[in-house]
Parts: structure tokens; sequence; C-alpha cells
């Protein structure tokens, strides 16, 4: 990999030993494909002059500095490479890259042309009511007070909702047994959960064939 960063002098002993740490790690996972496809997209993004810049764990790796990725020095603010890329754990790292949302449009063409319509797919995911949110955004409507919604979410068990009320189609619509006692709850248990609240994370998938 090429540092993107420029370096007026030598590297000191503490740079360099994380950056070897991390690339032996990268190595060793196969991933540098994958870094150097996301460093791609956010050099097109910034020689377009979109904004574009990593968040999350992704601002723990050294590299991702070095590539101009992230613009946060990791060994500045004490950030530990593990919390972003752990081997123990045994999972692949999420690099979140937040790009400017009036000008994402131009980087999704860009990415259709440099590998083709027919090796990317659009990914997303959707956040929806799970039983505790869906009581206290209805309670909304009600005017209930906090206090007396708190007292009854904490009732609810941690659960999604199908498991709460039940799948089967005799159960459909049926309230809760802790939803019985007051007008909004029974409003509420008509189950109007799993509703989609808002669209949550998106991202694109490229494949080879």
């Amino acid at each position: 990999m090429q540092v993107h960063r420029n370096v007026t002098g030598p590297l000191r002993p503490a740079v360099l030993t994380r950056l070897t740490r991390e690339l032996e790690v990268i190595e060793r996972w196969g991933l540098a494909p994958y870094f150097l496809l996301v460093w791609d997209i956010v050099e097109e993004a910034h020689r377009r002059g979109i904004p574009a810049v990593a968040r999350g764990s992704a601002a723990s790796s050294m590299v991702l500095y070095c590539l101009g990725i992230s613009c946060v020095c990791p060994l500045r603010w004490g950030l530990y490479f593990e919390r972003f890329l752990n081997e123990q754990r045994g999972d692949c790292p999420d690099i979140d890259i937040d790009i400017c949302g009036a000008r994402r449009d131009e980087l999704l063409d860009y990415v259709n042309a440099r590998w083709g319509a027919e090796h990317v797919a659009m990914i997303g995911s959707f956040i929806t009511m799970h039983a505790r949110l869906a009581v206290r955004e209805v309670a909304k409507v009600f005017g209930v007070p906090p206090g007396e919604v708190n007292h009854f979410t904490k009732r609810l068990p941690h659960r999604p909702v199908r498991e709460n009320s039940g799948s089967d189609q005799a159960s459909a619509g049926r309230p809760h047994a802790a939803c019985q006692r007051r007008p909004w709850e029974k409003r509420f248990c008509r189950w109007r959960c799993g509703w989609t609240m808002r669209r949550g994370t998106w991202g694109f998938i490229r494949a080879e064939r």
C-alpha cells in the first residue's frame, strides 16, 4: 500500500511499529483489496471536491489515516487498532464512510462506471419499530406522561415483536399480556410494530462475476 499523506521526515518508531502491525494483520486476512477499493472511492470523492471521510471504528486504523480515508491519527488520540479489526473476534471490519448526500449519486455513477454495473449491487438496511420503541411513539401521540410510559415499557421483554406477540395467524392483532388496562395501550397493542421507521445504513457489494 502507498502512504497517501505527506511525510516530511523519517517515521517515528511508534508510527512504524503501528503501521507494521496493522499491515501484517491486513495481509493475513487478505483485506488489502478491500482497503484499496475504499481508498479508490474516497480518493475520487476528494478529486471531485465531495466531502467524504471515515467514521466510527475505522478511525482506529493508522493505515486508513495514512491512505487519507480517515482524518484522525489514532496514535495522537490513543485509539486501539483492535477496536476496528480484532483477530480474536473473527469477523471482518467495516469501513463506514460519510459522504455528502447531495452528491452521493455522483460517486455511485463512478462506481458503476469503474467496475461495471453488472459487478455492483446496492444494499441497505431498514430500521423497524420493536415493542418498546413503538409504545413510546404511540404514547407521544396520545400525550401520555413520560413517567407512565417508562413504567409500562419496563415490563416489555427485550425481544423482537414477533416473539412478543406470537407469529401465528390466531395471535395476530391480539393484545400483548402487558397491554390490557389503558386505552392507548390497547390501541398500540394492535401491533403497529414492525413498521419501517427510517432507512438505516446503505452500501454496495462488488463482485468479480
